[in-house]
């Protein structure tokens, strides 16, 4: 039995976001600190040149897969009529509408928010929040957006302002090889294959009745009062966690 596409969505609660970071050369890094953010299209990171590059994902912009199990494609031939054809694997759809998105990795609890968490726990749930070494494949240097919260704000304002629509959430991650149906249209372009879940990406879709510049450059002021930028390493080896302290006399009767 396969998972509905819309209800595997549904299921991935938002939490809060602690901080928001990107991943890159330090050269690239210094534009975004100094507010020029870089859109892309959905379909350049599916297009067969940047096949092999970290960015690749050949089902980006999915709208809706289908299982060959327990779909039916037929087709209608003149002066034939209609034919089942069987379908070899998925048949995944594919948007071709100009959203372009700026792509972000985000601090958030995940299902930490949801446990109990223990002294014990506090290695594994670190290892699950901050920056995999595997993100490395994109740069040696992070941007730390450390009030998450301001920066959206700004980059909604930069938007508005440009008379555009913009949306900002988590990326769901799901096996794309479980589920089948559409893929709900404010989500397009926040699923990707579970393959790709150690990103934590939290992305920022642009969408305008006509096709943007390609990329496309957002304006959005100085962001060096809520960023910092700083090596990969650095931050990762730095990054800890700490149990709230606890008073002496604390749940003693007086």
């Amino acid at each position: 039995m396969y998972d509905s596409i819309a209800h595997a969505v549904s299921k991935d609660h938002e939490n809060g976001l602690w901080m928001l970071a990107k991943v890159g050369e330090k050269k690239h890094l210094e534009r975004l600190a100094d507010g020029a953010l870089r859109f892309r299209r959905l379909s350049y990171y599916r297009q067969v040149e940047n096949r092999g590059k970290a960015l690749f994902d050949a089902d980006e912009g999915l709208i809706a897969i289908y299982q060959p199990s327990v779909s039916e494609v037929t087709i209608d031939l003149p002066g034939v009529g209609k034919r089942a054809i069987k379908l070899s694997g998925p048949l995944t759809l594919r948007s071709n509408a100009p959203h372009s998105v700026f792509c972000l990795f985000a601090f958030e609890p995940g299902e930490w928010a949801e446990r109990e968490i223990t002294a014990v726990d506090l290695p594994n749930m670190l290892a699950d929040i901050t920056i995999p070494s595997a993100m490395e494949k994109y740069g040696d240097t992070v941007w730390v957006i450390h009030d998450a919260e301001r920066f959206i704000d700004r980059v909604r304002r930069a938007v508005y302002k440009k008379r555009l629509v913009s949306y900002g959430q988590k990326v769901t991650y799901v096996e794309l090889r479980k589920v089948q149906g559409k893929v709900p249209d404010d989500h397009v372009g926040f699923v990707k294959d579970a393959t790709f879940s150690q990103e934590h990406e939290y992305r920022i879709r642009i969408d305008s009745s006509q096709a943007l510049s390609e990329p496309f450059i957002l304006h959005v002021g100085n962001l060096r009062d809520i960023s910092g930028i700083l090596p990969l390493k650095e931050l990762r080896q730095s990054l800890s966690v700490h149990l709230p302290s606890v008073r002496k006399n604390a749940g003693k009767a007086d």
